[in-house]
């Protein structure tokens, strides 16, 4: 069972990866500022958000035991760094979706939400995770992974990303 010191350890981690993508998103999709800040996907500089991803077993197997409350988790996290002024000014919001612990239909949930997102903030499971990996890659997705296999996963360069 996850300490609560090593949830927040892992909150902390997330939150670093996401300060700086978002300062490092390089194509634009919904415009850029004022001071030339160009944004991608999961980042809207009109409305001063960024869309982070949950891709965790709602229903199935672990959805009770292990996927609901580490979901809940992340966005208690992000609620109280929203009520805290945001990243930089930036609000965070999600897109949920209910992968089943399948690794099909986290292949399928990652194709609908990937050109929305700026990070996959919680893959919960190694085969799961894993299902998405090739796709993670090819996208540059940086993608936050709950699971046994932690060691297969690994940053190369600057650029936090599964490969």
């Amino acid at each position: 069972m996850l300490t609560k010191k090593k949830l927040f350890a892992c909150l902390g981690i997330m939150i670093v990866g996401v300060l700086a993508l978002s300062g490092c998103a390089s194509s634009s999709s919904s415009g850029s500022s004022g001071s030339g800040l160009k944004t991608g996907p999961g980042v809207d500089v009109a409305h001063k958000t960024i869309t982070l991803g949950i891709l965790s077993p709602y229903s199935g197997p672990v959805a009770a035991p292990i996927g609901d409350p580490l979901a809940l988790g992340v966005e208690v996290f992000f609620d109280h760094v929203n009520d805290n002024g945001g990243i930089n000014g930036y609000k965070v919001k999600f897109v949920r979706e209910d992968t089943q612990y399948d690794p099909q239909i986290e292949v399928q949930k990652y194709q609908q939400i990937h050109n929305q997102v700026l990070m996959i903030a919680d893959s919960l499971g190694t085969p799961t995770t894993f299902a998405i990996k090739p796709l993670a890659d090819a996208d540059h997705m940086l993608v936050y992974a709950t699971g046994c296999a932690q060691s297969a996963l690994r940053v190369q360069r600057h650029d936090w990303r599964l490969g």
